[in-house]
């Protein structure tokens, strides 16, 4: 059954990868949230939708939790990733260079 779990249940589910997500902290967590479903071509899968990037100082201020080390955990842990931009906001912030 399709279900969502959110961020803290997440981590301590031992059928998931995400335990040691942890040390990003509750602002990360509270944000942080699994969708989990029974479809067969997906159960080797982890999708991962992350929030937009921020200009300027607002990555800092903004979202609460290190974007950089969170996407770097992500990042190492992925054999394929894939970035889809608004073609209406085409800049490359400075968050983004940095990841």
């Amino acid at each position: 059954e399709d279900c969502i779990i959110p961020g803290e249940a997440a981590i301590t589910d031992s059928s998931l990868p995400f335990d040691s997500l942890n040390e990003f902290g509750s602002k990360f967590l509270n944000r942080f949230e699994c969708a989990a479903s029974n479809i067969p071509v997906l159960k080797s899968m982890i999708l991962v939708d992350s929030p937009g990037v921020l200009a300027g100082g607002q990555e800092r201020t903004k979202r609460g939790y290190d974007f950089i080390k969170v996407t770097k955990w992500f990042a190492d842990r992925a054999d394929l990733i894939l970035l889809l931009f608004d073609v209406s906001k085409l800049d490359i912030s400075d968050e983004l260079s940095r990841v």
